[in-house]
């Protein structure tokens, strides 16, 4: 089964955020931001259609809050992997909440 995909103002808004970012404070020259940008744009377009595709693949999240039950997450792939999608499933669709930065602990870190 092929969900429809539903994409939040704010995870559209994040995924806007990070892309300036590459290309405006990256420090890199122009056309290697925007080259790196439009790599960041694929994986999470590619990560997205994965998951479509397979929903529940993603991590489950926050069972703890009612609120965000069904809330899964998904990290998209490397370079790009410190950045999760979160999204849920609900009616036959997909609705992307957000995409975040999160950076994963080493198992050779304390703690």
């Amino acid at each position: 089964m092929i969900l429809q995909l539903f994409q939040s103002e704010d995870f559209l808004l994040d995924l806007e955020r990070q892309f300036r970012w590459y290309i405006f404070e990256s420090r890199l020259e122009m056309p290697e931001a925007v080259e790196l940008a439009q790599e960041f744009k694929i994986a999470v377009v590619d990560a997205l259609s994965f998951l479509l595709k397979n929903p529940e693949a993603g991590r489950k999240r926050f069972p703890q809050f009612a609120d965000l039950e069904g809330t899964r997450s998904w990290r998209v792939s490397p370079p790009f992997g410190r950045f999760l999608i979160y999204y849920h499933v609900e009616n036959e669709q997909l609705f992307v909440d957000r995409l975040i930065e999160g950076h994963r602990r080493e198992t050779t870190d304390q703690g």
